[in-house]
């Protein structure tokens, strides 16, 4: 083998290189989008969650407020 040949090879595998860092670093920059992604979603799923839950609470207690008044409305109208 020449050392023109070698140079030769050895630049090749040098653009092997560089290609499958350029590779492996799209890679891990699109799976990271899909991480942040679905991280996203679910911050948003556990946003809504909680609206919901904070809501039926509201309402419930709500319920519970109006069965008290109701309540003491009761009483008043029978004294």
């Amino acid at each position: 083998m020449s050392h023109v040949q070698l140079q030769r090879s050895m630049e090749d595998i040098r653009l092997e290189i560089m290609f499958l860092a350029a590779e492996v670093l799209f890679l891990v920059s699109v799976l990271g989008a899909i991480i942040l992604f679905n991280l996203d979603l679910y911050s948003q799923s556990r946003k809504l969650t909680l609206s919901a839950e904070s809501i039926s609470q509201n309402n419930a207690s709500q319920t519970d407020s109006e069965r008290l008044v109701s309540g003491f409305a009761f009483r008043e109208s029978c004294v």
